[in-house]
């Protein structure tokens, strides 16, 4: 499959000169992708989707496509994670990667802009990163997504239809990928915050949360983070 690269990142948000002039997603070339590495990238296109969706820009068609983004990573991420070798699995995985690409058109937020501010101190796999972020950031918006997560919830059919719901199944589905629950785990200490902080303030992302961020929110959402505070 190609895609043209307008689909796939906003140029505002990266380097013009790294841009691919095309993108080739054969799901067969994946066959071989390491449990690790299939878990941290289906984690990265949930985080795609779940956070162009939360965006609070008027997109209501990059919605429809964020939301059967998610609804694909529920139902095929866990069968790809566990079965090397299930191309059908592969197929609706890769599918929700594309569809987060396409949906995060409309930005990005928290998740991300924590997430590359770790990675560049700490040299962490982006994905894992943002798996490990993804509650934490959910919490933190909780007032402004109410709404987008009890649909989220009634789509995905969860036990609970409301933001409570969708941050269990995360939690759930994290656990069962293997991913750290804090950032601790992954060597980030109470006293790294000060220069994380400095590092997402300055990211594009940070400026489409759906919760306006500032020094102070960005402090306690890597201290939720550090600690594991996800309640």
């Amino acid at each position: 499959m190609i895609t043209d690269t307008h689909l796939n990142v906003k140029r505002s948000l990266h380097h013009p000169d790294l841009m691919p002039s095309i993108v080739l997603a054969d799901p067969t070339l994946t066959r071989r992708l390491i449990p690790f590495l299939t878990a941290a990238t289906g984690m990265d296109a949930l985080s795609h989707n779940l956070e162009a969706l939360c965006n609070p820009a008027f997109g209501p068609m990059l919605d429809a496509v964020a939301l059967q983004g998610i609804r694909y990573v529920k139902d095929w991420l866990p069968a790809a994670f566990r079965e090397q070798k299930n191309l059908k699995a592969r197929v609706y995985t890769m599918a929700a990667s594309i569809m987060g690409a396409i949906a995060f058109e409309k930005g990005l937020g928290a998740m991300h802009a924590m997430a590359h501010a770790v990675g560049a101190l700490f040299k962490t796999h982006h994905g894992r990163t943002v798996a490990v972020i993804m509650p934490y950031v959910l919490r933190f918006n909780r007032r402004r997504i109410r709404g987008k997560m009890a649909e989220v919830a009634r789509f995905l059919d969860l036990p609970r239809y409301d933001a409570t719901g969708v941050l269990q199944w995360i939690l759930e589905l994290r656990k069962s990928l293997g991913i750290p629950g804090t950032l601790a785990e992954m060597g980030v200490r109470d006293s790294d915050i000060p220069a994380l902080v400095d590092r997402a303030l300055g990211d594009a992302n940070a400026v489409t949360n759906p919760v306006p961020l500032d020094r102070a929110g960005l402090e306690r959402l890597f201290q939720w983070a550090v600690r594991g505070k996800t309640g």
